[in-house]
C-alpha cells in the first residue's frame, strides 16, 4: 500500500512516498546494495546468491564468505567469467525451482537483470526511495565498505529514477526483511 512517511536524521524535512507491499514467497529479488539482503538471508528459506562467485574467476585458494562479500567485490584485478551472467541466471532459476527457498536474492546490476530476463526470469527490483543517500552511505560505512565504494554506490542513486511501479521502494529505516513473508 502507498503511505507517506517522514524521514529521520539530516533529511527530516523530506517527505517521501513508500510502496510497502509484501513480496510473496517464490519471488526472485534484485536488491540494491544496503537494503538488507545479507541480514534477510540469515533466514534458512532466503538465499543471497552472491554474484561474484559466478561472474569472476576466484583465486586458487578458498575464500571465506567475508572475503567474497567485502574484499573480492572491490578487487580491481578480477577476471570476468565469459558466460558468468548466464551461469548466474541458471543458478538463480535452479534455486527458485528447488523448493528449498522462499526468496532468492540477486544483484541489481543491469547486466544481471538482462541475463535473468533472457532466461525467462522476472526479478522484482527492491531499492530505496529518492533522498536516502545519506542513510545508505552510513549503512555502507557501518558494514565496513570503503569510503570510495560507499560514495560510488551512492552515486548510482540517479538510476533509481528510472524505476517503475513494478519496483519496490523502501523508505527511511526500512529493510528488505520488512516486506518478506517469513
Amino acid at each position: 500500500d502507498l503511505s507517506l512517511r517522514q524521514t529521520k536524521g539530516p533529511r527530516a524535512q523530506v517527505k517521501e512516498e513508500t510502496h510497502m507491499k509484501r513480496l510473496p514467497k517464490g519471488t526472485l529479488i534484485a536488491g540494491f546494495p544496503g537494503i538488507g539482503k545479507t541480514t534477510a538471508s540469515a533466514h534458512p528459506r532466503v538465499l543471497d546468491l552472491e554474484s561474484s562467485e559466478y561472474l569472476f574467476e576466484l583465486p586458487d585458494r578458498p575464500l571465506t564468505r567475508l572475503e567474497i562479500e567485502s574484499y573480492w567485490k572491490g578487487c580491481p584485478d578480477r577476471v570476468p567469467v565469459p558466460n558468468g551472467h548466464e551461469l548466474y541466471a541458471e543458478a538463480a532459476k535452479a534455486a527458485l525451482n528447488s523448493g528449498d527457498y522462499d526468496y532468492v536474492l540477486i544483484s541489481v546490476s543491469p547486466q544481471v537483470l538482462d541475463a535473468m530476463h533472457a532466461d525467462g526470469l522476472n526479478p522484482v527490483r527492491v531499492g530505496p526511495v529518492d533522498g536516502l543517500e545519506d542513510e545508505y552511505y552510513e549503512r555502507y560505512r557501518g558494514r565496513g565498505n570503503t569510503e570510495e565504494w560507499a560514495r560510488s554506490t551512492v552515486g548510482v542513486f540517479r538510476f533509481l529514477k528510472d524505476w517503475t511501479d513494478k519496483d519496490v521502494r523502501l523508505g527511511a529505516g526500512e529493510y528488505l526483511s520488512d516486506i518478506l513473508e517469513l
